[in-house]
Parts: C-alpha cells; sequence; structure tokens
C-alpha cells in the first residue's frame, strides 16, 4: 500500500476535479467528444494519440482513457494508466484513480490489491468526513466501495474454500439433462418419491406469456416431466396445468411426500406475488389458495420448502427482487392451520443470500443455497441438519463437483439419497441456469427413513380406491398424520425419525387395515398393492394386528 501522508492525501482530494468539469485542449477535442457519446471504442485510439504527442497538456485525459479501458473490459491496460496517473499526478483527480484502480483489480480477480485500494479509498473518505465536507456523491461512492470490498472479502475467502474442496472431491458423477433445458433459464427441480415425476421452473418463452422488464427475462411456469425407469431418463417436459401455469410467474414448488399437496410462487391479483397451495384432485390440480398473513407478507416470499409429513413449511423471504433473503419458517398448530413465521436464525442466515431450500424425506436435513457462508464462488449448496433440541447444526459445503466456482443452487434428492438434481450455470457462457443431475456418494445415502408406496385397489374388480390413511406415532399414541389415496389408488408416504408407526387404511362399506412398522437405521422402499375387500354394512371392520410388524 502507498506510504503518502494522510494530510497529502486529503489535499488530494480536495483539488480532484470531477470528470467532465474542465477546459480540454483542441488537441483533445475529438476524444472528449466521443467519451461524452459513451463511444468508449472509439475514444481509446484519440486519447492515446494526443497523450502520446501531447503527454503533460491535459492530466485529466489519463482518468478519461482510464475509464474507457474499464468500459470496454480492458483491466490491465486501465490499471496502467490509473497508476501512472497515481504516480505521476498526484494532485489530479486522486479519489476517482483510487476508486477505479479497487473496481480494475477486483475485475482482474486480484482481490488481495483490490482490498488495498479499497482501505485507502475509505481512509480518504473518513479525513472528508471529518473536514465537513463529505457530498452525497462521496456517499454513493463510499457504498460502492464497501460493496466492492464485501465481494474482495467473499472472493478471498472462497478461493481457500476452492482450493480445499478441489483437493478433496466427493466421488459425485454429473450428468446435464439436456432433455430438460431450453435456451432460457431452467430452475428449481422436484422430484417425487418413486422418482417418476420432476416438476420445475422454465423460463421459456411461450404464448401469452409476459416479459419481466425486472429480470429481464420472460416469467416462469412449472413444467413437469416423466420418468419410467427410476430417473435413468426424462420425458420431454411439458406445461403442469392451466389452474397452475398463467402468464405470470409461477414457480418454484414443492409437494407433499403423497404427491397430492403443492405450495409454489404464484401472483394474485389483490396481493401480488405469494406462497400458495393447490390440490391434486381427480387427477387435476385446483386453483391456487394464497397461504394465510402467517407466511405472506407485503414483502417477498417464494421457494416454498415442505416437510415430508406435511406440517413444517421452510421458504425464502426478502425485501425484494435482488435483495438479500434469509430462510424463514412455519408450523401447523394442532387445527391445521399455519403459525406465524420465525426467522431460521444466525446460524443458518447470514448478511448476504440465503435461497432455494429443501427438506429431505428424513425430516430433519435441510439443504439450501447460500453466498454468505464459506463458498467456491458465487452460491454453493449447503447442508444442516435439526439437532434433538430443536436447534440446526451449523451449515456444511457439500463439497466440489457439486458445487462450482459458478452459481449452483435449488438442490434435491431422491428418497433413498442415491441420486440428486440442482440447477448451475456452471458450464454457460451466458451464466444461463440449468438442470443436472448427480449420482451420488455413500455420505448422501438416507437413514432411519421407511417410503411406503404403491396402490389401494378393490380386491374382487381391482377398481382404485381413495381411502383415507392415517399415520399414528405409537410412541404417543397419537395420529401425526392423514393423507388420501388418489384418483387412481395411489399413496406414497414416509416414515423417519427411528420411531415406530401404525398405519391404518380405511374406506367406508371396505374392512379397513392396519400394520405396525419399525423405523430402523437402514433406509428401507416398500411399495405394497393393497387390496381391500368390500362388506355389506357401511362402518368398515378394523381388522387391527397390533403384535403383527406387517399387516397389509
Amino acid at each position: 500500500m502507498y506510504k503518502w501522508s494522510i494530510f497529502l492525501i486529503v489535499s488530494w482530494l480536495s483539488t480532484t476535479v470531477m470528470l467532465g468539469q474542465h477546459t480540454t485542449a483542441n488537441a483533445y477535442h475529438e476524444a472528449y467528444k466521443k467519451y461524452n457519446q459513451r463511444r468508449y471504442a472509439e475514444a481509446i485510439p484519440l486519447f492515446e494519440e494526443v497523450l502520446k504527442r501531447y503527454p503533460e497538456e491535459d492530466k485529466l485525459a489519463y482518468s478519461y482513457l482510464g475509464y474507457a479501458y474499464y468500459s470496454e473490459k480492458k483491466y490491465d491496460k486501465a490499471i496502467q494508466v490509473y497508476e501512472y496517473s497515481l504516480h505521476n499526478f498526484p494532485d489530479i483527480n486522486t479519489g476517482h484513480c483510487i476508486r477505479m484502480l479497487a473496481f480494475c483489480y477486483n475485475a482482474i480477480a486480484n482481490y488481495e490489491k483490490s482490498m488495498e485500494y479499497c482501505e485507502l479509498y475509505q481512509s480518504l473518505m473518513e479525513q472528508l468526513k471529518k473536514w465537513n465536507i463529505f457530498s452525497k456523491e462521496n456517499e454513493e461512492n463510499e457504498q460502492t466501495i464497501l460493496y466492492i470490498r464485501k465481494k474482495n472479502e467473499q472472493e478471498l475467502k472462497s478461493i481457500s474454500v476452492r482450493n480445499q474442496l478441489k483437493s478433496n472431491p466427493i466421488q459425485a458423477k454429473i450428468t446435464l439433462l439436456s432433455t430438460l433445458n431450453n435456451i432460457t433459464d431452467d430452475i428449481a427441480p422436484y422430484i417425487t418419491l418413486d422418482e417418476s415425476t420432476l416438476y420445475f421452473t422454465s423460463y421459456r418463452k411461450r404464448e401469452n406469456s409476459s416479459y419481466n422488464n425486472q429480470t429481464e427475462q420472460w416469467d416462469g411456469n412449472i413444467l413437469v416431466s416423466t420418468s419410467h425407469n427410476g430417473g435413468l431418463s426424462w420425458s420431454a417436459p411439458t406445461s403442469i396445468h392451466s389452474n397452475i401455469n398463467t402468464n405470470n410467474q409461477e414457480g418454484p414448488c414443492t409437494l407433499t411426500a403423497d404427491g397430492n399437496t403443492m405450495y409454489y410462487y404464484t401472483w394474485f391479483e389483490n396481493t401480488g406475488g405469494d406462497i400458495a397451495e393447490s390440490k391434486l384432485e381427480n387427477g387435476v390440480w385446483s386453483k391456487p389458495k394464497r397461504l394465510s398473513d402467517a407466511i405472506n407478507t407485503n414483502l417477498w416470499e417464494s421457494q416454498p420448502a415442505i416437510s415430508p409429513d406435511g406440517n413444517l413449511l421452510i421458504f425464502v423471504r426478502s425485501e425484494g427482487y435482488a435483495q438479500p433473503s434469509d430462510l424463514w419458517y412455519s408450523t401447523k398448530d394442532a387445527s391445521g392451520k399455519w403459525t406465524m413465521a420465525k426467522n431460521m436464525g444466525n446460524v443458518v442466515n447470514t448478511p448476504m443470500s440465503e435461497m432455494s431450500p429443501y427438506l429431505h424425506t428424513d425430516g430433519k436435513t435441510l439443504y439450501f443455497s447460500s453466498n454468505g457462508h464459506a463458498t467456491m464462488g458465487g452460491y454453493d449448496i449447503f447442508k444442516t441438519v435439526l439437532q434433538a433440541d430443536g436447534t440446526w447444526s451449523k451449515p456444511e459445503n457439500v463439497g466440489y463437483p457439486i458445487n462450482s466456482e459458478k452459481d449452483d443452487q435449488y438442490f434435491v434428492l431422491n428418497a433413498s439419497g442415491t441420486k440428486g438434481y440442482f440447477s448451475s450455470n456452471r458450464d454457460s457462457p451466458r451464466n444461463k441456469m440449468n438442470l443436472y443431475q448427480s449420482e451420488l456418494p455413500e455420505e448422501f445415502r438416507t437413514q432411519h427413513t421407511i417410503v411406503l408406496s404403491g396402490y389401494i385397489k378393490d380386491e374382487v374388480n381391482d377398481i382404485p380406491l381413495v381411502c383415507k390413511i392415517q399415520i399414528e406415532d405409537l410412541s404417543t399414541h397419537t395420529v401425526v398424520q392423514t393423507i388420501y389415496s388418489s384418483a387412481n389408488g395411489k399413496f406414497s408416504l414416509v416414515l423417519s425419525q427411528g420411531k415406530k408407526y401404525g398405519i391404518k387404511i380405511e374406506k367406508k362399506n371396505y374392512e379397513s387395515k392396519y400394520a405396525i412398522f419399525e423405523v430402523n437405521k437402514n433406509f428401507q422402499s416398500i411399495k405394497k398393492i393393497i387390496k381391500l375387500r368390500s362388506i355389506e354394512k357401511p362402518g368398515g371392520l378394523d381388522l387391527r394386528k397390533k403384535d403383527e410388524l406387517s399387516g397389509f
């Protein structure tokens, strides 16, 4: 760092002539004309020529040439010019030169050097405050330097993380899901328990779609794709349903374990963008119902994640688009209503942004993205685990190559933890987000969880049955969840936390069935076709077999 006295620094600032406030020599006239028209590429050779011929006539011209180089992304040349001006004309435009050197060194990833100039500029601003000559323009410039300094600190931290994670990569094979991706952003994958259906949000142009000037892209819609081989291949995506998708923004979305309730971001005419709920009824998604004011406010809420039992909702809240965001949560009370949302606290949240939460089927592992924790660069994917005392563990970076030096977000797992799905702009020169799939190593495998799925049918004629399914925690003898099989008889549920559960299936005019399942350390995926016997009298008969492990 330069060893100038603070008095001389302040004198430089006080004599700084702001760009544009001078009279140029005739030889510089054409160069300044191009510059003022922001035709920097044309101004550069004119400045170069006249400075070569008249190097001392207009010392401010070096600052103009430096800014023209910077605007054309010729950062090395901009640094050369600004350094020359700073050393040879220390009384001319010093504050501007120091500030721009901080920007230039940041742009070429020399974060330590950029930090030096940030610190020097801040010391200059402190002296101006003491002298009571701190203007609004100084304040704006100081804010930009503070922003660059924060970026430098984050990048220096990222370099250390990057080197550490790259030297210890995890055994994960990453595959681009080319069937699903488009030329626009495709984000936020969500897969069903049986890995047969994948939902995601796409910003591709479509009929009657709206262009969002704020995000500079078409508003997103939720698309759906199916797989008949456990996620090895996926069908071409289609729009989910007109009750869900409109010409405004829809998505990202999350589904309950049974696949019958969706929570997602959408637009309401009276309240604007909010988190909504939709039910799958007779194979059709219902029109959205806005969640209560306990979750939705006049701030920006989006990116919901629902727990397997449907009783915990985690989502993103911020003061607006492109503002720092935090993770918040709400739980259902005894009456089934959402309680007032709470911030997840500073173990999970940072002064920067946390986003794209996902609760795994084990009910306690939360994955999310952050650019505030120690990342490889941009957003990285982290995981935190719910502890017995209700707190969350310190977030851990999930590692390279799932995380890259660019933005990696919206990570979800299949039920067994053998495959992950996420969004990243790692391979895109235009920073476009694509969908990826990853084969995962042992440390991602699911434990202490049973996934029970299948179909419920009539015993005689094999027709599908819509049945009530109650899940009872046998340690407390309380019903912890009630779900229903779909119109085609399909059901899915998750049992976790290492407990013993009783599952009761009942339907009017049919015999009930009951089974006990005990969750142990190992992950289990149990698929059943359950057949119920019709009875003549209504009410049903409970064939409960308390001493039997499985009565299905």
